[in-house]
């Protein structure tokens, strides 16, 4: 009867897991008509010709050495390059490869649910909730935050090599589960959490914890079928036994937090108490966390950047702190008779902190892209919670249905919708500003967006208006002088240029664009000198060598051109104009008119 049971087990897993695949690819198959954004896209995939060369032993050197955006995580960067080997730069095939992933997120979460506790029907809702909630969308749908789907491929997989190394059968899948550990460090340092999330798995539902009132009671047998005993290891031992068990883990979170540390200061992201003060950072952490459950609850009014306030009312911080006591009290007195409760709220506080705030990286406040892992803790605790409330309901298996129903409807509609956003940079920061407030990074992006069309004029306009809310915004001034140079008025522009100089001294974009303006005054030789501060600054980009090569052509010294189109070229190998103008050089083509280029739009 037994063997008949688990082939039971087996085909109606199966048969969910199904379901689960085919519903998550269906809501989130939209996401392939989103094209690629302005923020950050353009670093990672669209400008970032390593990336677009593919699978290079060049570029996977360079993806296994560089910290480029902050972070040392080669084997995304290895991710976008299959991306570009398989794809080009088809935007729309990128995406499906990143719905790929979340599908097979949710499956991982349900199958490793179901294993470990032995609650099929309650792994599939948190599964489900996991894969159409909309908070997930911009883990999805932003080709830039590939790093969260794919770290969290790993994260699961290093934990259902756990939870069978915990069962026993061989010590193989403890080896198994540190080497998927390893690959999600190497694709976003978010998993430097995850050593402890085992630990919290110790306690529930694996049930190592020596304390007796962290068993699950005997009304609720958490994955005594699933977590049979082979060999003595599932059963309880010593805390700091198990901690000891994780010591290699914690050994590598650490390197890796380090690691992330100093990449975040050499790129001058990580924020001084001067630009947001400590008691902000406080008060920023309890809000957070409640406006985060907010967000699980309504989840109508999302935006890819949430700006950070100059400071949060008292009200706010109080009204917040009184939902995080109030949980964890909650948590912590049903601790033995729903350990459900206990182990997802500390699941949801230990993966959220190393983003809520206390180390600010960027101005956003929260980040919808950070619940991607924390809001498993919460889906188990609203799901376990109510089946258990529910337990002597009559009807109770209509209601909850009707209830899984509805939530999933409603799931997919504001998810469906929510994709609709990101079909382009336009639509996305349009709807950031109309739900937001002083935004002032997205009225930047968004004129970007609208400069790239060529829409110069209201470009302009939330340029200035970016400018109004932080006057020291250097990137909306170099790019509204780069509009006035394009407009003939090289005067007004070295102002603007001038100004983000000023304020930002190593910006080399400014520095090229300062260049151009004096170069179109017929300065030529000053231009030379903003040319090679800015090649200076940023010795491997493309656009100084570049520039300084059309400078020197024109100024008749062409072996020093020459030098700095091949620098370009060997930057870039498969860049047309690059060879053209090479080609120009060296006499073996017509010029065409002068040899130009746009300032740069950073």
């Amino acid at each position: 009867m037994s063997g008949a049971r688990v082939h039971v087990d087996r085909r109606d897993r199966l048969v969910i897991a199904g379901c689960l695949g085919l519903l998550t690819w269906a809501v989130f198959w939209p996401a392939h008509r989103a094209g690629f954004t302005n923020y950050d896209d353009p670093g990672y995939i669209t400008e970032n010709p390593r990336v677009q060369a593919g699978l290079t032993l060049r570029g996977l050197e360079w993806a296994l050495t560089t910290s480029d955006y902050d972070y040392w995580h080669p084997v995304t960067w290895i991710s976008h390059m299959a991306d570009c080997q398989f794809f080009g730069l088809n935007a729309g095939r990128q995406h499906l490869m990143s719905v790929w992933l979340h599908v097979l997120n949710t499956l991982l979460l349900f199958g490793l649910l179901a294993r470990i506790t032995g609650k099929t029907e309650r792994a599939a809702v948190v599964a489900l909730l996991f894969g159409l909630h909309p908070l997930h969308v911009e883990s999805v749908a932003w080709l830039a935050e590939r790093k969260d789907v794919l770290s969290t491929l790993f994260w699961l997989l290093a934990t259902w090599a756990y939870a069978r190394y915990v069962e026993g059968l061989r010590p193989g899948w403890y080896r198994a589960a540190l080497v998927f550990f390893v690959l999600g460090l190497m694709s976003k340092p978010m998993l430097v959490t995850l050593p402890l999330t085992l630990l919290l798995l110790d306690w529930w539902p694996l049930r190592r914890w020596p304390q007796p009132g962290a068993c699950p009671s005997d009304t609720d047998p958490i994955g005594r079928e699933a977590m049979a005993d082979k060999s003595g290891v599932a059963q309880g031992r010593s805390l700091a036994g198990l901690v000891m068990e994780k010591l290699p883990w914690f050994c590598l979170a650490f390197a890796a937090g380090l690691v992330t540390l100093q990449g975040v200061r050499s790129g001058g992201n990580l924020l001084s108490v001067e630009t947001v003060p400590l008691s902000l950072r406080l008060a920023n952490v309890p809000v957070s966390y409640a406006r985060y459950l907010g967000q699980l609850i309504l989840p109508d009014q999302l935006a890819v950047l949430y700006p950070l306030p100059e400071q949060w009312a008292a009200w706010q911080i109080l009204g917040a702190c009184g939902v995080l006591f109030g949980v964890t009290a909650l948590s912590l007195v049903f601790r033995r008779t729903c350990p459900y409760l206990l182990f997802g709220w500390s699941w949801y506080l230990l993966t959220l902190a190393p983003t809520i705030g206390l180390l600010p990286v960027g101005l956003q406040a929260i980040a919808d892209r950070y619940t991607y892992v924390s809001l498993i803790g919460v889906f188990v605790m609203l799901v376990w919670g109510i089946a258990d409330l529910s337990a002597n309901w009559p009807f109770r298996r209509r209601i909850l249905g009707g209830a899984v129903i509805a939530v999933t409807a409603a799931c997919g509609l504001l998810t469906s919708r929510q994709l609709g956003y990101w079909r382009d940079s336009v639509t996305l920061f349009s709807r950031t500003i109309a739900i937001t407030s002083n935004n002032y990074i997205a009225h930047y992006n968004l004129g970007q967006a609208l400069m790239t069309q060529g829409r110069l004029e209201p470009a302009m306009d939330h340029y200035r208006e970016a400018l109004r809310i932080n006057p020291k915004y250097w990137r909306a001034r170099n790019n509204l002088a780069v509009i006035l140079l394009a407009q003939g008025r090289p005067n007004s522009a070295i102002q603007e240029f001038l100004q983000a100089l000023k304020v930002y001294p190593a910006y080399a974009g400014a520095h090229l664009g300062l260049g151009r303006a004096l170069q179109e005054k017929g300065s030529t030789n000053e231009a030379l000198a903003q040319y090679q501060e800015a090649a200076r600054l940023e010795p491997n980009a493309i656009l100084p060598q570049v520039y300084l090569g059309d400078a020197l052509w024109q100024c008749r010294r062409t072996n020093e051109a020459l030098a700095h189109y091949r620098k370009a070229l060997e930057l870039d190998p498969h860049n047309p104009e690059i060879r053209r103008r090479l080609q120009v050089t060296t006499g073996q083509a017509q010029p065409g008119g002068l040899l130009r280029s746009k300032p740069p739009v950073r």
